[in-house]
């Protein structure tokens, strides 16, 4: 049975050719938490940015603003 996830099926290959080749590689952990954005939203050139990276934009930003500012 092939696994769902590439790289665990392919891991032996994928170190072999990161080593063949001397690729760059780099590595970050993903938060599994989740952000409520509420009070940690401000706007940047007209988008809706939060601490933990996500963006909103569009018609009415201001609205979204004023739901997530609130503490």
């Amino acid at each position: 049975m092939k696994s769902k996830y590439v790289y665990q099926e392919f891991k032996d290959e994928i170190k072999e050719e990161h080593e063949r080749f001397d690729t760059y590689q780099e590595t970050k952990d993903v938060s599994q938490g989740k952000c409520s954005h509420m009070g940690k939203v401000k706007i940047v050139n007209g988008e809706l940015r939060c601490e933990c990276g996500s963006a909103w934009s569009g018609a009415q930003i201001n609205v979204l603003f004023d739901y997530f500012d609130k503490k």
